[in-house]
């Protein structure tokens, strides 16, 4: 059995692979699974971060968008 990730929607190039990370809430320190993603293109550089419970944000090449600023820059 293998596992296939998404095609990245910048490059279209590298796969968008999951990252968990760890955030403090009352507290307490909690897992969130697959919250970041990232293309394995290293010319590419776009991820995906799941800021706190809420909020999304995308990178690319360094630069960071909110999900309503990735829909007019054309990320999604």
């Amino acid at each position: 059995m293998s596992t296939q990730f998404p095609e990245c929607p910048v490059c279209k190039v590298g796969k968008l692979v999951p990252l968990s990370s760890m955030v403090k809430k009352d507290d307490q320190w909690h897992v969130v699974t697959y919250s970041n993603w990232v293309c394995t293109n290293p010319e590419c550089s776009f991820a995906i971060h799941a800021h706190g419970f809420q909020d999304t944000i995308y990178y690319k090449g360094g630069k960071k968008f909110n999900s309503e600023k990735s829909k007019k820059e054309g990320i999604f």
